[in-house]
């Protein structure tokens, strides 16, 4: 299930779930890549911390999603 978060509660939604998300970019050929990785704030800027694969997918696809497991069953 996908829920949208408005941009105005991004960081307070962020904080509630915890510093750890999975980044899911998309390769040359098409084939989706998902890695778990921290999730900071630095000023007004979310930033990942990913492997070369992950950095070079997202700079080729920038459409990447964020995704954090559910907090319930």
């Amino acid at each position: 299930m996908s829920v949208p978060v408005p941009m105005d509660t991004l960081r307070h939604t962020l904080e509630e779930r915890g510093p750890v998300g999975f980044l899911l970019t998309v390769s040359d050929d098409a084939r989706p890549h998902a890695v778990q990785c921290p999730v900071v704030w630095e000023g007004d800027r979310l930033a990942v911390e990913v492997g070369r694969r992950s950095a070079s997918n997202a700079a080729a696809r920038p459409g990447v999603s964020l995704l954090y497991p559910a907090r319930t069953a």
